[in-house]
């Protein structure tokens, strides 16, 4: 008898423990449906509440993404306003996000920190119309790709060069090229389509001045538009000497880099095997002043040289009047090398490298034959050496 209730004892306890640990185990589940819930009441009844849409869902591995089926008009909105709804809608459901995701992330997971730095725990909008998907988190983009004020007005202007002569040829120049938001705004509102195709083209030469070629190409396509036939002729001017110069004085060569209203001396010293020095440079009545800020450049009696182009061939003085270079042209090349800064000696170097190097070639060279090879000890000027054995440095001395 007292074995049976024993038995039943053990049953009781363990019937007890097993619902005990069963309830601990749905705890949690059950409070995420509970807050899945309210998070889901609060995107109806208050997030969405004045914005058209169709339906919406909320997902991701943290249950942190809004994805909202808009009404197809939502396309037609304009920039300020599509941001807007959709920023708002960010803001009210990170709001109510937060309020609830120590329940829905498990911050003790290995995989929490990883996440968190790939701001995946962090709420996000997604809206989505029949032709394209807005996203708002941590900026605003459209299809996957950042979508700025810009990207919208010029899609405003190839709406509007629908079936116009060039329109293929015109939507292109106005995606690849950067206008400011008044430049397109001022397209905008050009109605005559001729008037706006050229203001098209003249504004976006304008935005190459960095890319002169580009600039020219482009205004040669409206040559009789606004002043584009004096900025051809100034451009060109302006580029008359791009090129690679070098000249000599006696055994120094003088190497010059121009292109446009830059240039630079390109030359080599004892820390450097390639270097220069740019300047700002203006070309006017075949003389190219050259200054060492834009500061100068109204006063053309402040420049650093006056070089003079005669018969193709640059003249200038760089030390005084009486020290006369002529540089002829190199080649057509306008944008110098990296600097290339020259290395210290160092343990392990072949010949070529130290020859290379900030010491250079050697005054004297000293070279025994031994039955373990060649060495040679180099010597310097202010009693430094340099020591090989079979062409490879092993000490040095300074």
């Amino acid at each position: 008898m007292r074995k049976n209730k024993e038995v039943k004892w053990k049953i009781v306890f363990s019937v007890v423990v097993a619902i005990i640990v069963l309830v601990a185990l749905l705890i949690h589940p059950v409070q995420i449906l509970i807050v899945k819930n309210n998070i889901s009441k609060q995107v109806k009844c208050s997030i969405l509440k004045d914005i058209e849409y169709e339906n919406y869902t909320i997902e991701g591995k943290y249950y942190n993404v809004l994805n909202i089926r808009m009404k197809d008009e939502f396309d037609d909105y304009d920039y300020s306003k599509k941001k807007s709804i959709s920023t708002n809608v960010l803001e009210m459901f990170t709001k109510e996000y937060k309020k609830y995701e120590d329940v829905l992330i498990d911050k003790t997971s290995k995989n929490y920190i990883n996440d968190i730095v790939k701001k995946e725990t962090d709420a996000k909008v997604i809206l989505n119309c029949k032709e394209n998907k807005y996203t708002i988190f941590g900026g605003f983009s459209k299809n996957d790709e950042e979508y700025t004020e810009e990207d919208s007005l010029k899609e405003l202007i190839s709406l509007q060069l629908k079936n116009c002569e060039n329109e293929e040829e015109l939507i292109t120049i106005v995606n690849d090229n950067n206008y400011t938001k008044e430049t397109l705004k001022n397209i905008i509102n050009i109605h005559d389509i001729k008037e706006k195709s050229k203001e098209i083209i003249y504004s976006a030469a304008i935005s190459n001045k960095d890319k002169y070629q580009k600039e020219i190409e482009l205004l040669e396509k409206i040559p009789e538009y606004k002043d584009s036939k004096n900025l051809i002729d100034s451009i060109k001017k302006e580029h008359e000497l791009d090129g690679e110069w070098y000249g000599n004085y006696g055994i120094t060569g003088f190497d010059w880099i121009i292109n446009g209203n830059i240039c630079y001396n390109v030359y080599s010293n004892s820390l450097y095997k390639y270097t220069y020095d740019k300047y700002n440079c203006k070309y006017e009545n075949n003389i190219l002043y050259v200054f060492n800020n834009t500061d100068k450049m109204d006063d053309l009696d402040r420049a650093l040289f006056k070089m003079n182009y005669i018969d193709g061939k640059i003249v200038y003085s760089p030390y005084s009047s009486t020290n006369t270079v002529t540089l002829s042209k190199k080649s057509d090349n306008t944008i110098p090398n990296d600097i290339v800064k020259l290395k210290t000696p160092s343990i392990g170097m072949s010949k070529k490298d130290v020859e290379e190097s900030t010491w250079g070639k050697p005054e004297k060279i000293n070279r025994t034959e031994t039955i373990y090879g060649i060495r040679e000890q180099w010597c310097y000027s202010r009693y430094r050496y340099i020591y090989f054995e079979n062409g490879i440095v092993t000490s040095i001395q300074n």
